[in-house]
């Protein structure tokens, strides 16, 4: 039997409840993470957390094409990356599209696509989008948890 597409409701709520979880594990990531010694340490963990949430809405957008072009740079200048910060974009996008690559993942998004949305087959379509909300997910905990807002989430 071929899936159905996930429609807009399963894939917010969905969504949805991917945000929530990942909210709290980067809330007790957080509790238990040492202080920074430097300042230069604190914006490192900054910096590695920004690019993480952009280089999940790339991988999201484009899955294992997502590379930097140079319209993403010029959106990033914008959004306060430096010319410097680009290498650590590009390592997290790097290491995103490995991940998405492995068999673990995808046989993670087929029991989330199993669990969550009551879709125990899968077929690749399904499955990218499973993988690309788990990404926007990603995304926009990061960037709701933004370590220069002083409030949590």
């Amino acid at each position: 039997m071929k899936s159905k597409l996930i429609t807009k409701t399963e894939a917010q709520r969905f969504l949805s409840g991917l945000v929530v979880q990942k909210l709290e594990q980067i809330e007790e990531e957080r509790y238990y993470e040492p202080d920074a010694p430097t300042p230069e340490k604190w914006r490192q963990r900054y910096l590695e957390e920004r690019s993480r949430a952009v280089a999940s809405r790339l991988v999201a957008a484009r899955g294992r094409a997502a590379e930097l072009l140079p319209e993403d740079i010029a959106e990033l200048g914008k959004s306060g990356f430096s010319e410097q910060d680009l290498p650590c974009v590009r390592k997290e996008v790097a290491a995103l599209k490995a991940e998405i690559g492995t068999p673990e993942y995808e046989a993670s998004s087929r029991a989330m696509a199993e669990a969550d949305l009551g879709r125990p087959d899968c077929d690749a379509l399904a499955l990218r989008a499973v993988a690309s909300l788990r990404l926007v997910a990603q995304a926009e905990a990061l960037e709701r948890f933004d370590r220069q807002k002083v409030a949590s989430p």
